[in-house]
């Protein structure tokens, strides 16, 4: 390769090295809520196209098994922590994807949650599976799923990576190939930085947030709270589960999302021993 071919093709490269090195250009929006369990407005017509995009995207690679023992399951389940969030169900849908090699459960943008039929043969009971919808379901109404927004001069960055990789291509093949990329750089940041919406990672702080409310929906209902701390200890303590449990992990240990969990648990019973004390104190001053 001549010593302009490599110039060119240089171009992007750097470029891809400064967004990955300025990640700070890249700004999630700021979620809007208040109280244990956020109350969020009805999808608009962006977001329902945008579940819709992922879930085509997803049939692609996974056939649905909406009905059959599976899902007569797993939809109670959901329907029940529903309720218990004071969430309407109109518009709210969790979808089984038939892939038993694959363990895992998402909420997606736009009020859809994944599960991977994989992630059935981790789940010891109802307990357990509630825990693991109650925090999906507290990512999508803290917002932690809202497709990230990037700053102009980012996508200004994106779009002249896009120009220079297709010169370098053209120039590469002395003018055979010539072939406009429109989004690719971005695409290829956004994989590479998981943000895509069925790969996305979350920041600690994300996940202390999201067991808080996980928590408080599950306070709501008729599951217990210890269901989900069984299922991270049976996670951590078998390697071959661990394993198993890669994807459903995210980057995280199963100790770390123990750990995590405990904290929020105990901070959320704090809490109310707390306020059964101010009460009582309230009380006692009242018969004075």
């Amino acid at each position: 390769m001549g010593s302009r071919s490599r110039t060119i093709f240089m171009v992007p490269a750097v470029i891809m090295i400064g967004l990955c090195c300025a990640s700070c250009t890249t700004s999630p929006r700021a979620p809007g809520w208040n109280g244990d369990i956020p109350v969020v407005a009805a999808p608009d017509p962006q977001t329902e196209t945008f579940a819709e995009t992922v879930l085509q995207d997803l049939r692609e690679e996974h056939d649905l098994a909406m009905e059959g023992e599976l899902y007569d399951r797993i939809w109670p389940v959901f329907a029940s922590l529903l309720a218990a969030a004071q969430i309407d169900p109109a518009g709210w849908e969790i979808y089984i994807l038939e892939a038993p090699d694959t363990a895992d459960i998402r909420a997606v943008y736009g009020r859809r949650l994944f599960l991977w039929s994989g992630a059935a043969d981790l789940i010891e009971s109802e307990e357990e599976l509630a825990g693991l919808i109650a925090v999906e379901l507290a990512h999508e109404l803290t917002q932690h799923t809202v497709p990230v927004a990037f700053h102009p001069a980012t996508e200004i960055l994106f779009g002249v990576a896009d120009v220079a990789t297709t010169l370098g291509l053209a120039a590469l093949s002395q003018g055979m190939l010539a072939v406009s990329m429109p989004g690719m750089t971005r695409h290829a940041y956004i994989q590479a930085a998981d943000l895509d919406p069925i790969d996305r990672q979350y920041t600690p702080e994300q996940e202390r947030e999201t067991a808080y409310v996980a928590l408080a929906i599950l306070d709501n209902s008729a599951y217990c709270a210890d269901g989900l701390r069984r299922f991270w200890t049976r996670i951590d303590t078998n390697p071959e589960l661990r394993a198993r449990a890669k994807r459903l992990l995210r980057g995280m240990s199963a100790r770390e999302r123990l750990a995590i969990w405990d904290q929020e648990t105990e901070y959320r019973r704090g809490r109310d021993r707390n306020a059964a004390a101010d009460t009582n104190g309230v009380a006692r001053e009242s018969l004075l």
